[in-house]
């Protein structure tokens, strides 16, 4: 079973992923960039759903795709925003 995580600050979300893929895929749900590091460095989920746009003190998603490369990760990233004009 793929293994997708998700980086969003926004619970909603993550909740509505959770329920909509729970028998499909395997979901973790991350809501800061340091949850998020604390899980990679256990577990390499096949996909990546980054909010580029963390509102948690000024963290952008994009310090997880830089925090990945200098580790060698391997992973496929597809970034997210709530942002109109993005």
């Amino acid at each position: 079973m793929k293994t997708i995580m998700m980086i969003d600050d926004n619970t909603e979300l993550l909740a509505s992923l959770g329920r909509a893929l729970r028998n499909s895929i395997i979901l973790e749900e991350c809501r800061s960039t340091m949850e998020a590091v604390v899980i990679l460095m256990a577990n390499t989920p096949d996909v990546l759903l980054l909010d580029h746009q963390l509102s948690e003190g000024g963290s952008e998603g994009f310090e997880v795709v830089e925090w990945i490369k200098k580790n060698g990760l391997k992973i496929e990233i597809y970034t997210t925003t709530k942002n109109s004009d993005a």
